[in-house]
């Protein structure tokens, strides 16, 4: 029984073990953390006053001028150019994947 036992405890052991170094050795997923700043060169920190400050700079989130929130990595703005963002995504869609 005691031998059941520990046989058990080391193969879970290992288990872990070799499942965390291979989730550790995948690629992380590219992230767009927001394309305003890629456009400006990564200089966005003094200007961060959108959906992006929380990422770039936290102090900039004061100075928004509107609702913003960002969903699996899609910014949605709340106001007239939600339409407008939904039909620039379904017309790119495949672009982006």
């Amino acid at each position: 029984m005691k031998y059941i036992k520990i046989k058990t405890i080391t193969i879970f052991c290992l288990a872990c073990f070799f499942t965390s170094r291979i989730c550790a050795a995948r690629e992380e997923a590219f992230m767009i953390r927001d394309l305003r700043s890629l456009g400006m060169g990564g200089a966005y920190t003094a200007v961060a006053d959108d959906a992006g400050a929380f990422f770039y700079n936290p102090a900039g989130v004061a100075a928004a001028e509107k609702t913003q929130m960002t969903l699996l990595q899609i910014g949605l703005t709340i106001g007239d150019d939600l339409k407008e963002a939904y039909n620039w995504y379904k017309d790119n869609q495949d672009d982006l994947e």
